[in-house]
């Protein structure tokens, strides 16, 4: 990252930062692990437990925060002879944290899986090649890591 002019960052207040207000919400481990999961297509309780092994109390917590956060959504069903369940799945809010998926994965294979290919691969339903992340600005050329540049924006 790069800097025309010094930025004082430490002078900022970060009460309003959306990184942080975005982290304090979906930042730990079980959140992301949950918004793959509903991305993934794995919906019911039952079966977002049993694949991440998390305990029921920490995935009902992690699951009202999302719902209550409108990034999930918990809908009722009940099969015949059994009782209410529910299913979740991503609202739209809940659907634009993919590209954060996706990044996170694409670091993770290369720089924590000692080489290991993922068992997943994200792929384009128009044309089967894989999906990867990407810094783009918005006129959408593609842009550097060091061709970026934190400005802090001007307040009335």
């Amino acid at each position: 990252m790069t800097t025309d002019q010094e930025l004082d960052w430490s002078a900022v207040s970060t009460e309003s930062c959306p990184i942080g207000l975005s982290v304090g919400l979906i930042g730990d481990r079980w959140s992301l692990l949950i918004l793959r999961e509903l991305a993934f297509g794995v919906d019911r309780f039952d079966a977002v437990q049993e694949h991440l092994g998390i305990s029921r109390r920490t995935l009902t917590e992690r699951l009202d925060a999302l719902v209550a956060a409108e990034i999930a959504e918990r809908t009722p069903y009940k099969a015949p002879g059994q009782r209410t369940r529910h299913r979740y799945r991503l609202t739209p809010a809940g659907e634009e944290v993919l590209p954060l998926l996706l990044a996170l994965g694409a670091w993770g294979e290369r720089y924590r899986t000692d080489g290991a290919t993922s068992p997943l691969r994200m792929n384009h339903d128009g044309c089967g090649r894989a999906v990867v992340p990407r810094l783009v600005c918005t006129a959408g050329h593609d842009v550097a890591i060091d061709e970026v540049q934190p400005q802090l924006r001007r307040t009335r």
